[in-house]
């Protein structure tokens, strides 16, 4: 069940909030701003760059966190704490979530760049140019994301 005990799946917990009188996506939006300020204030202190040198270029593999927030009466959003290594199993719900969640990353992050269909131009044109590289990176991606919901981060 997604809405009994003390873990409620994402879906469930905006229903309710709905059926609160809330707008879910008002508090999605600032559940959105809490990670948003963590991913920029990692980015500020060179985390991704320093993940990013500790391999060949487009090889570091996609680092997971886990956001517990609490949510008070008004529906403001709380950081209880942020986890480096969330859970990967647990309860049958969060069994569930997390398989879908690892399918996910795991398409998103190899993913086919560049297929035997594509015409030998746009290969071409991947291999030389690395804007256009990192464009057909974000279209697969996205292509891929599942229930993923991409932040507007500036660049992150």
């Amino acid at each position: 069940k997604e809405d009994e005990g003390s873990i409620w799946s994402l879906s469930a917990m905006l229903r309710r909030i709905e059926a609160d009188g809330h707008d879910p996506q008002a508090v999605f939006g600032k559940i959105s701003d809490v990670v948003g300020w963590f991913l920029r204030l990692l980015r500020r202190d060179g985390f991704f760059h320093r993940q990013a040198a500790g391999g060949p270029q487009r090889s570091y593999g996609p680092k997971l966190f886990g956001f517990d927030i609490l949510l008070d009466a008004e529906t403001d959003p709380w950081l209880i704490e942020i986890q480096a290594a969330p859970a990967a199993v647990g309860a049958a719900l969060v069994n569930r979530i997390n398989t879908e969640l690892y399918e996910t990353i795991f398409k998103m992050s190899n993913a086919v760049l560049i297929h035997d269909g594509m015409p030998a131009e746009q290969i071409a044109g991947l291999c030389k140019d690395p804007g256009a590289l990192r464009a057909r990176e974000v279209e697969v991606e996205l292509a891929n994301r599942g229930r993923f919901m991409p932040l507007a981060l500036d660049g992150v």
